[in-house]
């Protein structure tokens, strides 16, 4: 009890010394920016730059007092290790929560953390990391900001290249690199610069980090933090370093730290995901290559615990890099469903596209059109896959395309109406018990739809004066599918329809667009598949296609083949068909007889 009282007192006499002296430190502050001031007044400073130089000292000055308070209170508090404890958690503890895996860390292992950690402040314009630096701490940012900048010239990793080739320099320059291409942000207060570095390692930088504010950091030293964990919780700090070089898209580090600790790849992670499953979703593309490539296509196969592949989840999260490296390096896993939104659609009778007697679209027409429903065009370009008004009038003059003017609530107020005419392939092909469809991945500006999915059925818009089949003829050459295919029945038709989706525009936002679309499905005969390399069969594999637009631009469009329907799975069941299959209709030879069976689907592909 006597022990108890004597650390009580000594604190707080400790706290009523930091008290008295700040005090008197804060009067002498005052009495130092009065000097300052004076100064400036004698020399006649503009007042705008007399204030700013007013506020500067007065930051400093303030900053310079929480400093020493902080040091002076936790030296008061060193006889009572619990109230320390939960003091320095209190200041430090709860910044380095905010990180999604110290806040992992138990309270203790916590506490322990905050013992290394230092608190620094930095007037705006400053450096805080220089370009090339070797960077051997860890940043939070309490208050303020900060921009990191990339240098323009070269690969980040050349400056650290040589002939030494041994492993752990190749993970260096790995982590460097990954850290360079990130891009140039704007960090504020709650935010962690250069975090990989606390599991990674120090790294040098090949970003300057500057101060944009009076900013107040948190800093942690690397190998104090690595030492600490490494004694302290050696296992969890072992699968955090395999997070941080998975989350850093560093497939080095990530092989070196399992074959160092004899961790396997398919062991579950911290949530019960698999390694591969955390490259989906964090959309790690080269990790996921390298884990494929070491551990067989198998590995591709493994569920998670909601029944999901890696390659499923990737799609799920619209994560096309990780999806396309799972794709590429293992065979199957994703259907139809998984990659294609349902469709949202009205079925109508065809009807045949009649050209305006008008003379061609100008742009003074369509700006005519645009001013008569009070708008002033489109909306300027939002990036990748938008489009402007010189693209809307070319499209207007070249494809069976139209801009109406439309009466909406009742007749008091006119909106714009682009109405377009396209052909969507679904192009099958069945190898060993599966029914495989072509889906070609969407653009990265359509994925930033809320309702898009990561594929979409092949299409092509219609041009003047070309008829359904002459259209969808051109698109499956456009694809690589020789015309004598065609003419000797190899690749034949199987079903049509016709069908209009009415929605906003991605290529010319804001625009309310009506696509008229005629649907066909052809079929890949089985003496045909060894003929069709060009889109990835006999294997269903992915393959890239470049296309040259009509402003000769080339462009690359990424093509693969999930499954639509498993027979084997499908007979397994009471005759009902996969999930997959719902929702599709699987057509006779006649192309008008409708829908049929599972049975009489089987039948037909030769089964």
């Amino acid at each position: 009890m006597a022990t108890t009282s004597l650390v009580v007192g000594v604190a707080v006499n400790g706290v009523s010394t930091i008290v008295s002296k700040l005090s008197e430190r804060t009067a002498a502050n005052m009495e130092q920016l009065a000097q300052v001031s004076k100064f400036l007044k004698v020399y006649r400073v503009p007042r705008e730059l007399q204030s700013r130089v007013h506020d500067y000292l007065l930051q400093v000055f303030q900053n310079r007092e929480r400093e020493e308070t902080k040091s002076m209170l936790m030296g008061w508090l060193k006889k009572s290790e619990v109230l320390r404890t939960k003091v320095n958690l209190a200041l430090t503890g709860t910044c380095l929560v905010q990180h999604r895996w110290l806040k992992l860390l138990p309270t203790e292992v916590l506490a322990n953390v905050c013992d290394l950690c230092d608190m620094q402040f930095h007037p705006p314009q400053q450096e805080l990391i220089a370009e090339g630096a070797m960077v051997k701490s860890c940043f939070y940012i309490r208050s303020g900001s900060v921009q990191t900048r990339n240098r323009v010239e070269g690969q980040a990793w050349a400056a650290t290249s040589g002939d030494d080739t041994e492993e752990s320099d190749e993970i260096q320059k790995e982590i460097e690199a990954a850290d360079a291409a990130s891009p140039d942000a704007r960090l504020q207060g709650g935010a962690f610069i250069g975090e990989f570095r606390l599991f990674l390692g120090a790294s040098r930088s090949f970003k300057t980090v500057t101060c944009l504010s009076f900013c107040e950091l948190i800093s942690i030293d690397v190998s104090k933090f690595e030492s600490l964990m490494s004694e302290a919780m050696p296992e969890l700090f072992d699968i955090l370093v395999i997070y941080a070089a998975i989350d850093h898209d560093c497939p080095k580090a990530m092989l070196h730290c399992l074959e160092q600790h004899g961790m396997s790849p398919e062991m579950p992670l911290l949530f019960g995901e698999g390694v591969l499953h955390h490259c989906a979703k964090v959309n790690a593309a080269a990790c996921a290559e390298h884990l494929i490539r070491a551990l067989g296509e198998d590995a591709a196969q493994v569920r998670d615990q909601d029944g999901m592949s890696p390659a499923q989840l990737a799609a799920a999260l619209k994560h096309k890099k990780a999806f396309w490296a799972m794709i590429q390096g293992s065979r199957g896993g994703v259907t139809e469903a998984d990659v294609l939104p349902r469709e949202d659609s009205q079925a109508i009778t065809p009807s045949a596209w009649t050209d305006r007697d008008e003379e061609p679209y100008t742009m003074a027409d369509v700006q005519q059109l645009f001013a008569s429903c009070n708008r002033k065009g489109l909306p300027a370009s939002r990036g990748e896959g938008s489009k402007g008004m010189e693209d809307l009038v070319e499209e207007l003059n070249t494809c069976q395309s139209d801009l109406l003017v439309m009466n909406v609530r009742g007749g008091m107020q006119q909106t714009l109406l682009r109405r377009v005419r396209l052909v969507r392939l679904r192009l099958l092909a069945v190898i060993d018990d599966n029914v495989h469809a072509l889906v070609e991945l969407n653009s990265d500006a359509w994925l930033r739809a809320r309702d898009q999915k990561l594929g979409k059925l092949p299409y092509r818009r219609m041009q003047k004066n070309e008829t359904e089949e002459e259209a969808t003829k051109s698109l499956m050459q456009e694809l690589g599918i020789s015309a004598h295919l065609l003419e000797e029945k190899m690749v034949v038709p199987i079903a049509k329809s016709c069908h209009v989706e009415t929605r906003t525009s991605m290529s010319y936002p804001g625009l309310e667009t009506e696509y008229i679309v005629y649907a066909s499905t052809w079929k890949v005969r089985a003496h045909a598949l060894d003929k069709t390399a060009e889109i990835g069969l006999p294997l269903a594999e992915p393959f890239t296609k470049e296309f040259c637009t009509p402003t000769f631009h080339m462009l690359s469009r990424q093509f693969f083949w999930p499954v639509l329907l498993n027979f084997a799975a499908a007979n397994q069941g009471p005759g009902a068909p996969s999930e997959s299959f719902r929702g599709h209709q699987m057509p006779q030879e006649d192309p008008d007889s409708g829908t049929v069976s599972l049975n009489n689907v089987k039948s037909f592909f030769g089964y």
